[in-house]
């Protein structure tokens, strides 16, 4: 015997709310804890959102730049698919890619500042002391030596020119710091 589905889905639509408000609590209860009814598998990039907003996020500080630097490009690549998946979908506006848009850009907000500023903080210790190692520049060796070179050579505007291009920070700022 088959069911007609259009009486179905209309009832269940029309009693389904007052039914599971009346009998939910007893029904969930009925259901044994290890079942997988209850459980959705999260998507990948729900998980490492998870990860980064109650875990990383705390500790940025301890991170050197290379670290700060592929976690940036990491979540460039999940705004980019959920920039690829908007244009996708069929519907023009859907809330929940725009909520994961809006709370990935604000974990690349954090990190992106935090490796600014970190940045900014080790140019200046570098400019105060050419002799001073810096563990958060690891793997950026040539990169620091450019730099190095800049501070060696006198050139002042260069340096600042420099320190404004890698962190952000405006001449003005800049030259508060560099004399």
């Amino acid at each position: 015997m088959k069911l007609p589905v259009k009486p179905v889905v209309d009832i269940a639509k029309k009693n389904g709310p007052k039914l599971v408000k009346k009998y939910g609590p007893a029904l969930v209860s009925a259901i044994p804890e290890k079942t997988s009814l209850l459980k959705t598998p999260s998507h990948h990039r729900q998980q490492r959102y998870t990860t980064h907003s109650t875990e990383t996020l705390q500790h940025l500080d301890s991170f050197n730049r290379e670290q700060l630097v592929n976690l940036e490009l990491e979540v460039e690549e999940y705004l980019n698919q959920i920039e690829e998946e908007r244009t996708t979908k069929k519907t023009p506006v859907n809330p929940r890619l725009n909520r994961w848009m809006d709370n990935w850009k604000n974990i690349h907000r954090q990190v992106s500042s935090k490796r600014k500023n970190r940045d900014y903080i080790e140019y200046v210790k570098i400019y105060n002391n050419p002799e001073y190692q810096s563990d958060y520049f690891a793997g950026f060796e040539g990169h620091i030596r450019r730099y190095k070179e800049l501070i060696a050579s006198g050139d002042r505007g260069g340096v600042i020119a420099f320190i404004t291009e890698q962190t952000g920070k405006s001449e003005k700022e800049v030259s508060k710091v560099i004399f």
